[in-house]
């Protein structure tokens, strides 16, 4: 039996590694599958960026509302609000990053970004500046992730 990267009617060695998949079926990754794979990635970083606001500027609000307006236990109510929203940000933010990520190796995002994202203080006290690809790694390297739900304009960059 021919292998998939031999040519069944020459016998010649033809590299198809780019055209077959780990189960020997071919695959086919023509320009517009490749747009159609971007767009949707951009998409789904959007709707992950959406998730991601929506819990750090929504949850302190609804939880001062519930607070204020629902008395006694509310334990399904508050799992919700304190924890489930929360892990729901977290992966939100993971997928975005990765999204993200996959972005930028397949069009350089972080050549277009000429601003900071933030700064990283080292182990030493040191400061160096956050980029867009440093940002990616860093959400996706992370061993955990802790929201602080307070904003305060005397700090415009966050400090990671």
């Amino acid at each position: 039996m021919a292998s998939p990267r031999t040519a069944a009617t020459t016998g010649k060695f033809v590299d198809l590694s780019d055209t077959i998949n780990a189960d020997g079926c071919p695959m086919h990754k023509t320009p517009e599958i490749t747009r159609l794979i971007h767009r949707w990635l951009l998409e789904s970083a959007h709707e992950n960026l959406w998730i991601v606001i929506s819990f750090a500027f929504g949850q302190p609000a609804i939880a001062k509302f519930v607070d204020a307006r629902f008395k006694g236990e509310w334990k399904y109510l508050n799992k919700t609000i304190y924890e489930r929203a929360e892990i729901r940000a977290d992966r939100a933010l993971l997928e975005m990053a990765t999204q993200l990520r996959v972005l930028d190796d397949a069009e350089q995002l972080n050549s277009h970004f000429t601003q900071t994202m933030g700064v990283v203080i080292q182990g030493d006290g040191s400061k160096t500046d956050l980029h867009f690809r440093d940002l990616t790694n860093k959400i996706m390297h992370a061993e955990k992730f802790e929201w602080e739900l307070s904003f305060s304009r005397s700090r415009p960059n966050r400090e990671f």
